[in-house]
């Protein structure tokens, strides 16, 4: 589960939340005097395809990413949003991205955004742990720059984030990853 939903920045507190099914919101919160919290700004993601959720999220400063997961049509197709919250009384989606596979872990590092998660072909027991990098320098100009499919199935990140490491120093990322097959 995504544990980043909320954060405290310059006398804001922000919150990513599921309402309901395809119903996910930012609320941002002003804490510049403690006795009187107040709403300050919100912000509904647009619902995508007869199914979302929250699957992943990221504060950064004055940066925000969310991945949905969506599901429409017997159709998988997964949306990460990078909001600018320069302005906490007025959010706004600066950019989107979608993607094949979900993310269950974002870490961001500068201008980047790494996240890890899985994908899946067309055969439900073909999934793979995946990595994938995002440029996110410009929160209205956020790109995918690179995925990488791993060949374990899965690996422990998915329900542990802590399992996932990235070393600064050696520009490496540590991941483990279990194999399995199916026998039909």
């Amino acid at each position: 589960q995504d544990k980043f939903k909320m954060d405290h920045f310059d006398h804001t507190f922000r919150v990513v939340t599921s309402r309901s099914q395809g119903s996910e919101t930012l609320f941002v919160y002003s804490t510049e005097f403690p006795d009187q919290i107040e709403q300050i700004g919100q912000l509904d993601l647009p619902p995508v395809g007869n199914y979302s959720s929250l699957a992943a999220s990221r504060f950064s400063g004055d940066k925000l990413a969310v991945m949905l997961n969506t599901y429409s049509s017997n159709t998988y197709a997964n949306r990460v949003y990078f909001i600018d919250l320069s302005e906490p009384a007025q959010p706004v989606i600066g950019s989107e991205v979608t993607t094949t596979g979900r993310a269950t872990h974002f870490e961001i590092r500068g201008d980047r955004l790494i996240g890890v998660g899985q994908s899946w072909g067309s055969d439900w027991n073909n999934h793979h742990a995946q990595v994938t990098l995002y440029d996110v320098a410009n929160v209205h100009q956020a790109s995918l720059l690179k995925k990488l499919e791993l060949s374990g199935n899965t690996y422990l990140a998915n329900w542990d984030y802590k399992s996932f490491r990235v070393m600064d120093d050696l520009d490496l990322i540590l991941i483990p990853v279990s194999h399995y097959e199916l026998n039909h």
